[in-house]
């Protein structure tokens, strides 16, 4: 309600007889402080679906969010930006130079090399150092011949989302064996379901076309449909 309520519009004259609707986007201002501009929407239809209580939600991508909801309520909102530091890794610098031309990232599909490579940096994540040593430790696994160059990608990819996972998993969601909600693309949502599996989380699916829903939701809150 309160997100309908705060709906703005500007004409569009491009299209005569009709009105474009913002949806605000939402502001987190505790700890270092967090933003959403457009995750809201596939939130606020999920949270339709699933009814009260509370409700754990991670929305994988360039920047993934995770968003605790509480009775129909989002509470808090927190940002990785593990999709767009993958891609920048893959793309310049040290470990770029390693991977092979062409190579990438080629999913998890259990029982291959590639699917081994992530599980390894999934594991990986775990160890002590903190990130940046242990980015620095995949290009070692690769001048010391433990890990293929053509499998690097992978790697980094089990690496960062296993950080991810680890520091922005709410604790309170292996406390009560609550699951975690995931939104997203199959690819995304493949290997977040592998990464929550590896810590005995329970995962549950839902389309990224829910975004249209939250519209129409919004939309007949605030009487436009």
């Amino acid at each position: 309600n309160e997100l309908a309520a705060a709906l703005r519009s500007c004409d569009a004259p491009e299209l005569p007889g009709r009105r474009l609707w913002f949806v605000p986007g939402m502001a987190d201002h505790t700890g270092a402080g967090d933003a959403m501009r457009g995750e809201e929407t596939q939130v606020l239809a999920l949270l339709e679906r699933l009814g009260r209580g509370r409700h754990v939600i991670c929305l994988p991508g360039t920047h993934s969010k995770w968003v605790e909801a509480n009775d129909g309520r989002i509470v808090s909102i927190a940002t990785a930006m593990t999709g767009e530091l993958f891609d920048l890794l893959c793309r310049h610098g040290t470990l770029a130079e390693l991977a092979p031309a062409g190579a990438g990232h080629t999913g998890t599909d259990t029982g291959t090399a590639e699917a081994e490579a992530f599980d390894r940096g999934l594991h990986d994540s775990a160890a002590d150092g903190g990130l940046l040593h242990h980015l620095f430790g995949a290009r070692a696994h690769v001048l010391f011949d433990s890990l293929p160059a053509e499998h690097l990608s992978d790697y980094l990819s089990g690496l960062l989302i296993g950080h991810e996972v680890r520091s922005l998993l709410p604790a309170s969601v292996k406390a009560a064996g609550s699951p975690v909600h995931l939104i997203g693309n199959d690819a995304l949502l493949d290997a977040y379901t592998r990464a929550l599996a590896a810590l005995d989380i329970e995962t549950h699916r839902h389309s990224e076309q829910l975004a249209a829903d939250g519209l129409s939701l919004l939309a007949r809150r605030c009487g436009l449909a």
